[in-house]
């Protein structure tokens, strides 16, 4: 990654970081804190102290809508992979779960980031999901997190 990239936090970030509505894991959360729109790559490093897979964080938040950056030639490479695939996947997993629980969401998107990163995981993840959507929420919503999750896990 160019170490003179200058990453701004989007309004899904701006939104994350007032409302926690994604759960983003700590480190995540602290790369997304670090973003203000004037910091390069470089001096992110200098105030992320020990933070080593900074550039992947970033990476990660940008694929997912938190961040971004003006840089005309800069793409993430992150996607490219098959386990970045299977992270893209988490976070449409993860973001049907918002948009069908709204803030019911919190324990279920938990589960999703917590899953192992491979299809069987996921789909371990969502069937444990939609039972807690089921005890804990409503049958109806559980059914529906359940037959959009399965359409985003066959598209993949």
């Amino acid at each position: 990654m160019d170490s003179a990239l200058v990453f701004s936090k989007t309004t899904k970030g701006e939104h994350e970081i007032e409302s926690r509505e994604y759960h983003l894991n700590q480190h995540h959360r602290i790369a997304l804190i670090l973003v203000d729109g004037h910091s390069d790559v470089a001096h992110l490093h200098h105030k992320a102290g020990g933070l080593a897979e900074l550039e992947s964080l970033l990476e990660s938040l940008a694929v997912d809508g938190f961040i971004s950056t003006d840089s005309p030639t800069w793409q993430p490479t992150v996607g490219t992979r098959n386990e970045d695939k299977l992270i893209s996947l988490k976070a449409a997993l993860i973001d049907t779960a918002v948009m069908i629980l709204g803030s019911d969401a919190g324990r279920v998107t938990k589960k999703l980031r917590d899953a192992v990163n491979d299809k069987d995981g996921l789909i371990y993840a969502v069937q444990q999901c939609k039972k807690l959507i089921s005890l804990a929420i409503d049958e109806k919503k559980a059914s529906e997190f359940q037959q959009k999750c399965d359409a985003l896990i066959n598209q993949a």
